[in-house]
């Protein structure tokens, strides 16, 4: 993904949670419980970040210490900060993308729409002309 905007980032991460709607829905559903947990978790913390706490602050560093943790497997070396920002930043993304998938049943993915069923089978497509 090198070399990707975030805007296209955002379309990629998306498709992925799709796929595991469309093709493995009981594990999408389950999934829901941990994203509802985690986006608890995170408004949480961000209370008691802006209201003077520490467990809220701990909680942000500890996220960011994962993504330079994570962020030692990267093929291309990046500063510790950018490996934090970027963790923490995904968390928040990947809660947003995942609620996102319940409002819909298509994937778009270059000039292709894909409509699918709940049963993970392709009910349309549709060809729309390049950008």
């Amino acid at each position: 993904l090198a070399g990707q905007t975030l805007d296209k980032w955002l379309s990629w991460w998306f498709r992925q949670l799709l796929y595991l709607k469309f093709c493995m829905p009981f594990t999408w559903l389950a999934a829901t419980v941990g994203v509802l947990g985690i986006s608890g978790v995170m408004l949480w913390a961000m209370y008691d970040a802006l209201t003077g706490g520490t467990i809220g602050w701990l909680y942000f560093a500890s996220l960011g210490g994962m993504g330079i943790v994570f962020g030692t497997l990267a093929q291309t070396r990046q500063p510790a900060w950018r490996l934090a920002i970027s963790f923490l930043v995904m968390q928040g993304f990947s809660v947003l993308c995942f609620f996102a998938t319940w409002g819909t049943n298509t994937l778009r993915w270059r000039d292709r729409s894909y409509k699918a069923r709940l049963d993970g089978s392709v009910e349309q497509i549709v060809t729309s002309p390049p950008s």
